[in-house]
């Protein structure tokens, strides 16, 4: 007979109604934030009672010195003996003060949270705020526009072959630069790789290097 992971899917709905608001528990210099820790945290909350539990069971560096990755395989697991695995792609992100081996720890933690907020649909952007803006007494506020670092002055490239094309550290960079909250960063490299792609991908690594050089026009 044909195993199917009905309850697993049952299991994971009801986990996704339960799915609440993440507090801004996090503060930068120009506004605050929910941190991965607390993503995690409503994540376990939403689970609860659900027979699902989340684990990574490995995690591997992929990439150039310019591109660094780290790939995280999750495995998502029901009381009833269902599962499903999953991967998921991060990006490391050295600096001063941060090592290549902390920035990859760094990774992990935000691979984990990440997967566990596409995996619940913990409230973010729309109707229901950002998880990284929002005003946390109102769940269906607007989300709050904050600042970011200030913006220089920059114009889209317009070059066409791939030797021309920005690295994902590049881009990464450049979205640091105006978010230099490592969540606000991350969301500004979705954006652009998804209007890069016309809504294909959100990642930079996934991207050919045209739609890089258009990935860099977009960031702002």
């Amino acid at each position: 007979m044909e195993q199917t992971n009905a309850d697993l899917y049952a299991a994971l709905h009801r986990a996704q109604q339960q799915a609440e608001c993440a507090a801004k528990d996090g503060k930068h210099e120009y506004y605050n934030y929910a941190t991965a820790e607390e993503i995690i945290r409503v994540a376990k909350q939403a689970m609860r009672d659900t027979g699902l539990a989340v684990a990574c069971v490995g995690n591997e560096i992929i990439g150039g010195p310019d591109d660094l990755m780290l790939r995280s395989t999750f495995v998502v697991t029901h009381a009833s003996g269902q599962s499903l695995t999953a991967t998921a792609d991060t990006p490391i992100i050295p600096g001063k003060g941060r090592p290549a081996d902390k920035a990859a720890f760094g990774s992990k933690t935000e691979a984990l949270a990440y997967f566990l907020r596409d995996l619940l649909q913990i409230p973010r952007n729309g109707d229901a705020g950002d998880v990284s803006g929002r005003v946390d007494s109102d769940c269906n506020a607007a989300p709050r526009q904050y600042d970011r670092a200030p913006q220089r002055q920059q114009q889209a490239p317009t070059q066409q072959g791939g030797d021309d094309a920005p690295t994902v550290r590049q881009l990464l960079t450049r979205c640091q630069e105006l978010y230099p909250a490592r969540e606000q960063m991350y969301e500004c490299a979705e954006r652009a790789a998804m209007a890069a792609t016309n809504g294909r991908c959100k990642r930079f690594a996934e991207l050919t290097p045209e739609e890089r050089i258009a990935a860099m026009g977009e960031i702002q």
